[in-house]
Formats: C-alpha cells, sequence, structure tokens
C-alpha cells in the first residue's frame, strides 16, 4: 500500500472556485492578470487549471487570489501540461 506523503490535508473545492492571478511584484497592489479554475485546495497551497502563459515557470513568485481569499503571495511548484493551450499548476502559499 502506497503511503501519502503530503504534509496537509486536500480537499476538493466547489465547481464554482476560481483563482486569479497577479504576476507583478510581490509586495505591490494586486492586479489581476489570469485567471484559473482550482482543482484542489489545501492549507499550504492549491492545485489550478489555466491557460499556459509564459510567466508560469517553476518557483516564480506571484500573488494568488484563491476563491474569497485575500490576496497572497505565492510561488508556482509545479506544472503539468494538459494540451497546447492549458497547464494543471501547483501553487504554494508563502504566506
Amino acid at each position: 500500500m502506497e503511503r501519502n506523503m503530503r504534509k496537509h490535508i486536500r480537499f476538493n473545492p466547489g465547481p464554482e472556485t476560481t483563482a486569479k492571478l497577479d504576476f507583478g511584484p510581490v509586495d505591490g497592489e494586486f492586479n489581476h492578470q489570469l485567471s484559473a479554475l482550482v482543482f484542489s485546495e489545501a492549507y499550504k497551497g492549491a492545485g489550478i487549471l489555466t491557460y499556459a502563459d509564459d510567466r508560469i515557470v517553476k518557483d516564480a513568485k506571484l500573488k494568488i487570489e484563491v476563491g474569497v481569499l485575500s490576496p497572497l503571495k505565492a510561488k508556482v511548484a509545479w506544472i503539468e501540461s494538459v494540451s497546447d493551450e492549458f497547464v494543471k499548476v501547483g501553487i504554494e502559499f508563502l504566506e
């Protein structure tokens, strides 16, 4: 049997849960630049599905607003291509 090595429990968000991403300075004012669907949430991060974008690279710093939460500083933990147009992205919250 394979053990789950995750540090935090994941849960499924509602089908209407979205995220807003801002690739500007993490200490600056939040400026919504890209939208995403949220498919997984946890205490320290989220899994999102969004359009492929050159700004989405591993370890990139950004701000993200998930659902009704206030914007948080975050970084890209992983990226998985879904098609030529879409990617799944693991987001790690930094605060």
